[in-house]
């Protein structure tokens, strides 16, 4: 008679730990792009006179070390406990809303509401729908994200350049979420659901941050227009 003790682990619903992705992202791009705008559009110009051309130096500082620390980070954050992973998303959210505040200043903000509010809604939305229904994709992710994009530029009244710089943020956000979906799944089956939706966002987080670098590096623009 085999006397062995199996022991179980709780495996999470894939659509629960989607849901728990696409709101732990959210909070994520609320903390990133909440501190971009007010960066860019209220604290630059005082800031500016206070820092000088040290504002530049805090902003570089602040992209070259989340550059730095992901390639350190991106695949050790998996076996971090859940409250360094929280911290670490906080922390990396600010550090990418203060690089990409700059991206900001050249346009009006219903350009950079065009911009980063369908990536906030579709994640947000998502999450709400996989919660409730026990239904989420990445492709039902991207039409909320397009959706939100025309409504928006219906809407605002934006030009079809920003409605398309909207729609290539989406499919960016799209391509990181699929890209560590896998280690998501993967975390997930160990019976660590939660912790491994936190990652996930954490995982995307860094990589925008990637992304935010090579596009600062290739198209830096200046003056304002779009006004």
């Amino acid at each position: 008679m085999d006397n062995r003790i199996e022991t179980v682990v709780p495996v999470q619903d894939d659509s629960e730990v989607f849901s728990g992705l696409c709101r732990w992202v959210t909070l994520g791009l609320l903390l990133m792009t909440s501190f971009a705008w007010l960066v860019a559009f209220h604290l630059f110009e005082p800031m500016a006179e206070v820092l000088g051309y040290g504002f530049f130096a805090v902003w570089g500082g602040a992209l070259i070390i989340g550059m730095v620390g992901a390639f350190f980070l991106r695949r050790r954050i998996w076996g971090f406990e859940f409250g360094t992973t929280f911290l670490f998303l906080v922390l990396y959210s600010l550090m990418t809303g203060l690089a990409l505040s700059i991206t900001m200043m050249p346009y009006s903000q219903a350009t950079v509401a065009q911009v980063y509010l369908p990536l906030v809604g579709m994640f947000a939305l998502m999450s709400v729908y996989a919660q409730f229904t026990g239904h989420g994709s990445i492709s039902g992710l991207g039409l909320l994200g397009l959706a939100v994009a025309l409504a928006l530029k219906l809407y605002l009244g934006t030009s079809w350049a920003a409605f398309a710089l909207g729609v290539l943020a989406v499919l960016v956000f799209l391509g990181l979420t699929a890209w560590n979906i896998g280690k998501v799944q993967e975390t997930a089956a160990k019976g660590e659901g939660r912790k491994a939706a936190l990652t996930g966002a954490l995982a995307i987080s860094i990589g925008l941050m990637v992304c935010l670098a090579f596009w600062v590096f290739l198209f830096s623009p200046s003056g304002r227009h779009e006004k």
